[in-house]
């Protein structure tokens, strides 16, 4: 089997790479690449995919109209960050162009298991385990903020850097890297605290898996701790401003570990894929 993975990575998300790293290590042929900056026809035609791995934010006419024409070429679509009109919309020109789609996939629990017959793969974010890189220099620090928007009052009496992945505030915080470079720092800093998290993302699992304590900090009530008890099926708090908050974190990194890593969820995506396959072979 071809997989051509169609980079939609970006400051929060690793996931395209991880699918590509954890499909190679399993003997599947996989390729990466930038869809947006090649010839959609050359890149199909060279590498000549059994599937193609792409989002929504990156659906061309050129990848629709390649589908529509080889209909031998299946499609997997990641849905993460479009609103449930916009994947109506994408789910209708699917089906009007007849491509063939395994299935939609998105960190949503919230949306149904299938739109327009297409089944639809919850998975949620993971720990991307490649090759963390080790800084130069070290350095403890008792807090490390991050956001993802600015904010006028922090009011932390402690030593803190304020952090963000998000590529609108480079420099306009004491530190500002992607999901990826995130990794590196964790270990530095005596308590992880993620402001206004809204739901369970990359920066937290990684954070979670290197990190020492990580909790988030919300204005309002988001519904977050009840998602990430149910995710855990343990008895945990993570608000930073709950004094009964968790101290002790390696039951938390061991299930993280062993349940919510790039390999278990290449995993998912792959039973769906050669589910398929064997479900057309049977036909």
């Amino acid at each position: 089997m071809r997989i051509i993975i169609d980079n939609y990575s970006d400051a929060y998300t690793t996931q395209p790479m991880q699918f590509h790293r954890q499909l190679a290590e399993q003997g599947i042929e996989s390729s990466i690449l930038d869809m947006s900056k090649v010839s959609v026809y050359d890149a199909m035609d060279t590498l000549k995919p059994d599937v193609l791995i792409t989002s929504g934010t990156k659906l061309t006419n050129s990848i629709v109209q390649y589908l529509r024409e080889d209909k031998s070429k299946k499609l997997v679509l990641n849905i993460d960050n479009l609103q449930k009109d916009q994947v109506k919309q994408i789910a209708d020109l699917l089906k009007q162009n007849g491509i063939s789609t395994i299935c939609f996939i998105t960190s949503d629990y919230s949306l149904p298991q299938k739109i327009d017959k297409i089944n639809v793969v919850k998975l949620l974010p993971s720990v991307d385990t490649y090759m963390v890189q080790d800084l130069d220099f070290d350095y403890n620090i008792e807090i490390g903020l991050i956001i993802d928007n600015l904010i006028d009052d922090i009011g932390y009496p402690n030593t803190f850097h304020v952090i963000s992945a998000n590529p609108e505030l480079v420099n306009k915080t004491d530190i500002s890297l992607n999901c990826l470079g995130l990794r590196s720092i964790y270990s530095k800093y005596n308590n992880i605290v993620i402001k206004d998290l809204k739901n369970v993302n990359q920066i937290l699992f990684d954070a979670l898996a290197f990190g020492n304590k990580v909790y988030y900090d919300n204005k309002e009530e988001t519904g977050i701790g009840e998602k990430l008890k149910s995710i855990f099926k343990i008895d945990l708090q993570l608000d930073y401003n709950n004094e009964n908050k968790t101290q002790d974190f390696s039951e938390i990194k061991k299930i993280i570990m062993e349940k919510h890593t790039d390999t278990r969820r290449t995993k998912s995506l792959l039973s769906q894929v050669t589910g398929n396959f064997k479900e057309a072979k049977n036909d």
